[in-house]
């Protein structure tokens, strides 16, 4: 791939460089390719090591943000992570935030994610707080989607919608883990989780469609109903994002209440990660529920 940029602008991205050749990239197939988002412009680059690799923070766009207290956070997201999994499955990672009043959520990909968010938000302590969570979000992805793959986007079809019940894993069960891995890396606590419980139990109770497709069949039917974001979809589908999250968190009590707190959510996860590869054929609901069931 080789880009051309306007005047002074430089590229950014997590393709490898052609050798000896600028803004010149290459990828090894299609698929990581069209996996690769790219900025091009002025956007601030900072280079970092964290967990014994190297990392790029890539910020497009004007805010209060401090660089160094953000790698100083990122790094320890990094490593945390590395901790929990046990390896680090990319040569190099990007993180990519654009920030203007346009933007907000994120995207993952193979070794890079696609961050928005405002622009004077990071100075008031609990919204920093939310942007370092769609950072451990975003990054928890890497292991929980981009590795650990549900079966019906194993490979992913760009000529259609492709449909699977396992979002409710894959995006539910990274909400889960949000939160957790902020607390393992001291960038949040126990007791800030627990105080985020009732508004969490009341948002599940609150929304109707949470009583009556299972967090699989919303999956399932995410391209055709959940994304329409309207009243209906409101009342009757449910939401397997944050439905997803509590289920995990009542998979994990009841893995560990079962096995006398000798196994955890954590354990299926690590399981999952080994047993199936990225360029494997992927897992089903079934799959998740037998490994569960090993640890419980």
């Amino acid at each position: 791939l080789e880009v051309k940029p306007y005047g002074d602008w430089h590229v950014t991205t997590g393709l490898e460089s052609a050798k000896g050749t600028k803004n010149t990239f290459t990828s090894p197939t299609y698929d990581y390719l069209i996996d690769c988002p790219l900025f091009v412009g002025n956007q601030l680059d900072v280079t970092f090591d964290a967990g014994g690799k190297p990392h790029v923070l890539s910020i497009l766009g004007e805010g209060n943000y401090d660089t160094e207290k953000m790698v100083k956070d990122i790094t320890k997201l990094v490593e945390a992570n590395k901790e929990f999994w046990g390896s680090l499955p990319y040569e190099r990672y990007v993180f990519m935030l654009q920030v203007s009043l346009q933007h907000g959520g994120g995207t993952e990909h193979m070794n890079s994610t696609a961050m928005g968010t405002r622009p004077w938000g990071f100075v008031d302590p609990n919204s920093y707080n939310g942007f370092l969570g769609l950072v451990s979000h975003e990054y928890f992805h890497t292991w929980n989607v981009k590795q650990i793959r549900p079966k019906g986007i194993s490979p992913y079809d760009w000529t259609k919608e492709n449909y699977a019940k396992e979002l409710w894993i894959a995006e539910g069960t990274t909400s889960y883990y949000t939160s957790r891995m902020m607390i393992r890396a001291g960038l949040s606590t126990s007791s800030r989780y627990v105080d985020q419980l009732p508004g969490q139990i009341q948002g599940d109770r609150q929304r109707t469609g949470n009583n009556l497709p299972s967090a699989a069949e919303s999956s399932f039917d995410a391209w055709i109903k959940y994304w329409k974001e309207n009243e209906q979809s409101f009342n009757a589908e449910a939401d397997y994002y944050d439905r997803g999250s509590d289920l995990s968190l009542f998979l994990d009590l009841e893995i560990r209440n079962r096995s006398k707190n000798e196994a955890s959510l954590d354990d299926v996860m690590r399981a999952m990660y080994k047993r199936f590869p990225w360029n494997g054929s992927g897992y089903t609901v079934d799959d998740f529920r037998r490994i569960c069931d090993e640890y419980a």
